[in-house]
C-alpha cells in the first residue's frame, strides 16, 4: 500500500503528545512537513520550532502558508 504524504499544521500539546505520535505509528502515513501558526506565542513557538527543525529540517515551516504550498503533499 502506498504511503500518504502528510503535512501537519499546529505543534501544540495535543499535536506533540497525541496526534503526531499516532500519525508516526501508522505505516501508511508519512509525515513530511510541520508548521506552527501561533506566532504570538513566541517563546513556546521557538522551542517547538527547535525540536521540529531537528527532526524535519527543511520540512518544518514557520509560516503555515508555505507548508500548504509544499509540492508533493497529499493531505494537510
Amino acid at each position: 500500500m502506498e504511503r500518504v504524504r502528510l503535512g501537519y499544521v499546529g505543534c501544540g500539546f495535543m499535536a506533540q503528545k497525541v496526534h503526531l505520535p499516532n500519525f508516526a505509528a501508522i505505516p501508511e502515513c508519512q509525515l513530511v512537513a510541520l508548521a506552527e501558526v501561533r506566532r504570538f506565542l513566541e517563546e513556546r513557538a521557538a522551542a517547538v520550532e527547535e525540536v521540529i527543525f531537528v527532526q524535519f529540517g527543511d520540512a518544518a515551516y514557520r509560516v503555515y502558508e508555505r507548508l500548504l504550498g509544499e509540492s508533493g503533499l497529499e493531505e494537510a
